[in-house]
């Protein structure tokens, strides 16, 4: 089925008629975190309340370790897998859902040699869904690789869009001081990064 849209950015929502297949938009594919995300639920279908996507996650895939200030569930569909709470690793059992409040630092991972499927609900998502497409787009243009970091601008962009992203490469007071000083230059970042890489907003 083809479906028309708006689309939602920094500057609030836009008309733009771009057809979109119900079989694909809702799959998105990183290359460097070695996962796929499959959007079930979309903030937009949920208005604002949730997100729920599953991860297929292949051996040695996830994020690095980081906090925001939204809370996530994170529930094993198959395989196997860990998720990293507060510097402590527990494993991801069938029926024993794992939540992660806003604010402690987290990450998941898949340490068995075949691939591993989590469901994740994510609580008052704001714009998570646009900040992973974002950077599942830059990793498979070459932007993103493992151990390579984003140009500084752009950085400072998908901080604005993660909900007080933050990973622990530096002291957060710096870390928020950086990004402060790079926001004017982070808002043409996120203007083009979402023109590139964002899915039109289904259409209610």
């Amino acid at each position: 089925m083809v479906k028309f849209a708006r689309r939602l950015d920094d500057e609030g929502w836009t008309d733009r008629s771009v057809p979109m297949s119900e079989e694909t938009w809702r799959t998105v594919v990183d290359p460097v975190k070695k996962q796929t995300f499959t959007f079930i639920e979309t903030a937009e279908e949920t208005g604002g309340a949730r997100l729920v996507t599953l991860i297929e996650v292949l051996p040695g895939g996830g994020p690095p370790e980081h906090s925001h200030s939204f809370a996530e569930t994170f529930e094993l569909v198959d395989g196997d897998a860990r998720v990293l709470r507060d510097d402590v690793w527990l494993l991801l059992e069938h029926g024993k859902p794992i939540t992660v409040e806003g604010g402690r630092f987290h990450t998941f991972t898949n340490a068995s040699a075949r691939p591993a499927t989590i469901k994740v609900t994510v609580h008052d998502p704001g714009r998570f869904e646009q900040t992973m497409r974002v950077l599942a787009g830059l990793a498979r243009d070459g932007v993103l690789a493992e151990g390579k970091r984003p140009p500084a601008a752009l950085l400072a962009a998908l901080v604005g869009m993660g909900g007080d992203y933050y990973e622990p490469v530096m002291p957060r007071p710096l870390w928020k001081l950086m990004n402060a000083a790079l926001a004017p230059f982070g808002r043409k970042a996120l203007r083009d990064a979402l023109a590139r890489y964002d899915r039109p907003v289904l259409a209610t």
